[in-house]
């Protein structure tokens, strides 16, 4: 399975918390979104479609997959994770979003503003909870990669610029796995995914928008159960 991480973070998110869980019992793949992490510099191409493509290449291109595989993205990454079974159902075997909001993003100035410090979007986050979060060398790291996707990309006008894609949802005929926080602001969302989405399930656990960070071993438990 492949695990897609939010915008504006990288592969470490994952990493750091519920990859090793999985990893247990299944294959897990983590990569790093164009121009974030370890990944090159891209001066634009920051819009889902294109992100999907990407992962389409990875997968067929550098990897010679030659299966489906499971697809899951957490935050912005799980409406990613939708657009690319979408776009590539032949290489989708199922799907799971948590705790994803869904485009257009109601929440721009969390991600990307320009009037905003990046260290305080980094104090979001509850750090005694995940090491990717903590101060030190990872903290600059993802400061600087917050700049460099505002000052020099079109990431902040690709991530306004999404539109909906609502209507498209009852098309896609993979079973898709819905796990949200009983605290998120985006719970709403998940219900009316799962009223759209024809093999949905929906399952909502303890936490906020961050159970992926807070409650690590019980979000990878939810996945490898759904996608087992």
């Amino acid at each position: 399975m492949v695990l897609i991480h939010p915008l504006t973070f990288s592969l470490a998110v994952w990493y750091f918390s519920v990859a090793p869980f999985l990893a247990r019992s299944c294959r897990v793949l983590l990569y790093d979104l164009r121009g974030h992490g370890r990944s090159d510099p891209a001066p634009d191409g920051y819009d889902l479609k294109t992100l999907a493509g990407d992962l389409r290449d990875l997968l067929c291109v550098k990897l010679g997959a030659t299966t489906p595989v499971g697809i899951a993205g957490w935050s912005s990454a799980g409406s990613l994770a939708l657009r690319f079974a979408l776009d590539h159902p032949d290489w989708t075997s199922a799907v799971a979003a948590v705790d994803a909001p869904m485009p257009p993003y109601p929440l721009r100035e969390r991600v990307m503003d320009e009037g905003r410090d990046p260290e305080e979007i980094v104090r979001q986050f509850p750090s005694e909870e995940v090491p990717v979060t903590r101060g030190g060398r990872r903290r600059a790291l993802r400061t600087n990669q917050h700049v460099r996707l505002r000052n020099e990309t079109t990431f902040a006008r690709d991530f306004e610029a999404e539109g909906s894609f609502n209507d498209e949802l009852p098309g896609l005929q993979k079973p898709a796995f819905l796990l949200y926080g009983d605290q998120s602001p985006f719970l709403d969302v998940g219900q009316c995914l799962a009223a759209r989405l024809p093999r949905a399930e929906l399952e909502v656990i303890p936490g906020n928008h961050y159970i992926p960070l807070s409650r690590r071993e019980q979000v990878a438990d939810c996945l490898a159960g759904f996608f087992a």
